[in-house]
């Protein structure tokens, strides 16, 4: 399985709860979806989903298929299917090589032919074909502790994705099928355009400093997503574009001038935030120091152009080397001085987020009870 020592629990909670809500007289919608736009893709796509569905297979659609239907990007490289793994449905046995099967037929209209199996991941990678489109097709297969899972787990499922799977710094979106709410008005199930609940890059985002979930998910998936982050990329996915005028101004009251009271030093705090709690005068010294302190450890990769630049593995221009550099301070004055006039040597040269934080998070390296 792809993913963290959390099974799925195949869950139902988001149809259920939609369920009861659209039987409100107030009903407001549940789900954040974008509109799609009309594609090939999207109807070839679409037509596969309700195959699956005709099946019973608890699954959902990624990639950058889909975020090509939604418009964030020009064009696609793939698509991604996440299946809660039942290997006793024989669909699922063809599907997931539990009967090695270098060509699979579909329905009437779809062949899947395998390219190759990566098993300690669970993912199969086909290239799907429809009369004259064809697709490369990742198919991982996701753990789960119910007995059944069915399609009124999709939702769930892919928020469960996005919680543990997809680690990117990106808008995520998503097509899911739902059974019917009420198969008295519409026997059909709803197509839901899912998107992520935060909202797309404001020029600040980007997330997640662990090597293990780089390693384990991003280097998995992030094949089928067109955006890399290049230093000329402007599109709405993009954690380097400039922050618009109203994504600035959000980001001084709320995460600036509001949160001094509460401000702690993380792995995703900016060189700008940190100085900012710095001057203020307002944030208790202790608050500003490193976990490791007195001795400051630095781990970094030098860019691949510029030397002097000290970035993170996963920033864009990161070259092979892994360095680290170490300091023991005796005055407290004396680190804090340094941590804001030594911005090349202690803060990432791309995303300007500390480097003296260990490469790891709380999920795959538990802290130690005391």
């Amino acid at each position: 399985m792809i993913g963290c020592d959390t099974p799925f629990e195949a869950t139902t909670v988001y149809y259920n709860t939609y369920r009861a809500l659209r039987a409100t007289p107030a009903h407001v919608a549940t789900f954040a979806e974008f509109r799609p736009l009309p594609s090939r893709a999207r109807d070839v796509m679409i037509r596969f989903l309700r195959v699956l569905f005709g099946y019973n297979v608890c699954c959902f659609l990624g990639g950058s298929v889909v975020n090509y239907v939604a418009g964030s990007i020009p064009a696609f490289t793939g698509a991604v299917l996440y299946i809660a793994m039942d290997v006793q449905v024989p669909l699922q046995r063809f599907l997931l090589q539990r009967e090695l099967t270098h060509t699979l037929l579909i329905g009437r209209d779809f062949q899947l032919h395998l390219l190759q199996i990566i098993w300690e991941l669970d993912c199969f990678i086909y290239v799907l074909i429809c009369e004259s489109f064809s697709i490369p097709l990742a198919i991982y297969g996701i753990d789960h502790t119910a007995p059944v899972c069915d399609p009124r787990s999709n939702v769930d499922l892919v928020h469960y994705v996005w919680e543990y799977v997809e680690l990117l710094p990106c808008r995520r979106y998503a097509m899911a099928l739902v059974p019917s709410f009420d198969p008295t008005v519409s026997p059909h199930p709803r197509m839901f355009y899912l998107a992520h609940h935060r909202v797309e890059s404001d020029g600040y985002t980007l997330r997640h400093n662990c090597r293990h979930c780089e390693i384990t998910h991003r280097a998995a998936a992030q094949s089928f997503f067109s955006c890399r982050a290049p230093e000329a990329c402007s599109c709405t996915m993009c954690c380097r574009r400039p922050p618009s005028l109203r994504a600035a101004a959000t980001r001084v009251v709320y995460t600036l001038t509001f949160n001094l009271e509460r401000f702690v030093l993380s792995v995703d705090t900016t060189y700008n935030e940190y100085v900012y709690a710095a001057n203020s005068g307002q944030v208790n010294a202790m608050s500003l120091l490193p976990p490791t302190y007195p001795d400051v450890v630095v781990c970094f990769y030098y860019h691949r152009t510029t030397p002097l630049l000290w970035m993170h593995r996963r920033c864009p221009g990161a070259g092979p080397w892994n360095c680290a550099h170490r300091r023991t301070y005796t005055d407290m004055a004396q680190a804090l001085e340094e941590l804001i006039s030594d911005r090349d040597r202690f803060w990432c040269g791309f995303c300007h987020k500390p480097l003296f934080f260990p490469p790891r998070c709380d999920v795959h390296y538990p802290p130690t009870p005391d």
